[in-house]
């Protein structure tokens, strides 16, 4: 049932829950459990954030798709930019 539910939330999610983790720095996976529960965080994403047991199998999907990598600055350009 966890797997089926990360699978519904859009790379897009995801990719500003790697940049807003990495801000508060969350070096490594396991870091981002603190996370999990975090009003503000659950709030910018839409009430829910993406489980942090299956982020790593989330950077391997990214590194498949061919446009993740413009993907991802475009994504770290929407947070910095006032």
């Amino acid at each position: 049932m966890l797997k089926e539910r990360q699978w519904q939330i859009p790379l897009s999610k995801i990719f500003v829950y790697l940049i807003a983790g990495w801000m508060a720095d969350c070096s490594r996976m396991f870091h981002f459990q603190s996370l999990q529960n975090d009003p503000l965080i659950r709030a910018f994403l839409g009430g829910k954030c993406p489980h942090y047991t299956l982020l790593s199998k989330d950077l391997l999907r990214l590194e498949k798709i061919e446009d993740a990598a413009i993907e991802f600055k475009e994504r770290v350009m929407d947070i910095i930019e006032p």
